[in-house]
């Protein structure tokens, strides 16, 4: 004999030392974010925090007016969205607000928002 009496291919000691092919990872999706959503039922939810993430989101995606209206009223939920949609209801006229249909109007829609929901103390 003039060798080992095994054969050291048998053990794969080379596949148990090699490195891993790196995976090519996707940065859209590792830096996608949830949709944000506010409720307002609790005091630790900001309407400011919210609407910046809104923005975030929207202008990440680059959506445009319309999707933004559809994403804004998607994202209220419980009487915050209850209340949002009777104001719609009541319309600009009965002291509401018209539908979010353009970029003027979702901007009053947040304004609408931040007047309602960023209260006093939330200011100090």
């Amino acid at each position: 004999m003039d060798g080992p009496i095994w054969d050291w291919e048998e053990f794969y000691l080379e596949e148990l030392y090699e490195l891993p092919e790196p995976e090519e990872q996707d940065t859209f999706e590792d830096m996608a974010h949830p949709v944000p959503t506010f409720s307002g039922y609790t005091a630790s939810e900001s309407i400011i925090t919210f609407i910046n993430e809104l923005e975030l989101y929207s202008a990440a995606r680059t959506m445009n007016a319309a999707k933004t209206r559809a994403l804004l009223r998607a994202a209220l939920r419980g009487s915050t969205k209850i209340q949002f949609e009777v104001t719609i209801i009541t319309g600009a006229g009965g002291g509401g607000i018209a539908a979010p249909t353009d970029a003027a109007i979702n901007t009053a829609a947040i304004a609408w928002l931040r007047a309602n929901y960023h209260s006093v103390d939330i200011q100090q």
